[in-house]
């Protein structure tokens, strides 16, 4: 694939507008504003040791996380937390990733869990911000989803969007 060079696909801000869904599997949950979000794609490595002493380098654990800087720190972002701590469902996330050119941008993850801890920080020149840390689980394959799956915030039309690995899919929203 030549990506080539193109300036109208440099951006300076992604969408700020993301969703959670958990316990009721048909609603989602505005998150809020933010100030950025973080996703981690890893592939690590390992060394094999063989008989005859040369090492082979492998691929090895592939982990996946988002962490998400929540601008707005009223009780109900807290409350949000402690709903996605203490859920018995999978979380998915949708959001807005800003648009390219012409190009809406979003990002869907299917199976999330909430992990670490929750920081609320309080800097003297800036808003409060509360962080979520959420790992990604993988699904058995890449995965298929369609805008019914998705909330109406979604650009998405009726076109059928197919993930390029296990953990999430990044797509180009296309309209009816």
């Amino acid at each position: 694939m030549a990506l080539g060079k193109n300036n109208s696909r440099i951006r300076s801000h992604m969408g700020d507008n993301g969703y959670l869904k958990f316990g009721d599997p048909a609603a989602w949950s505005q998150i809020g504003k933010s100030n950025k979000w973080s996703l981690t794609y890893e592939l690590g490595d390992k060394e094999a040791v063989m008989a005859d002493e040369s090492v082979v380098n492998m691929q090895s654990v592939r982990k996946a996380s988002l962490e998400i800087e929540l601008a707005q720190s009223h009780p109900e972002e807290m409350a949000l937390i402690d709903d996605l701590l203490n859920s018995e469902t999978g979380v998915e996330f949708w959001g807005d990733a800003g648009k390219i050119a012409s190009d809406y941008c979003e990002i869907y993850i299917p199976e999330l869990i909430v992990t670490g801890s929750t920081k609320l920080e309080t800097p003297a020149s800036d808003n409060i911000k509360i962080q979520l840390n959420l790992k990604i689980n993988p699904q058995d394959d890449v995965f298929e989803l369609q805008d019914t799956d998705l909330p109406t915030a979604t650009s998405t039309g009726s076109t059928v969007i197919t993930s390029n690995n296990e953990y999430f899919a990044y797509f180009v929203a296309v309209p009816d």
